[in-house]
């Protein structure tokens, strides 16, 4: 019983890892960022939005 239970722990342990990999190799071949530049780079596109809008250049 333990023996069935460390081969499948193994295993999605292993598939996990394999998911990490993949996942960022597929964002350095894009040019999208990775690691800690990642999280911010959604709310930097975001706040950008926000200050146009609130400081546009626009007359009104």
């Amino acid at each position: 019983m333990g023996t069935i239970f460390t081969i499948i722990l193994v295993t999605l342990i292993a598939l996990y890892l394999l998911y990490l990999l993949l996942r960022y190799l597929y964002r350095k071949k894009k040019g999208l960022p990775v690691g800690e530049c990642a999280e911010c780079s959604s709310k930097k596109d975001w706040l950008v939005k926000e200050y146009r809008k609130k400081y546009s250049t626009k007359k009104k």
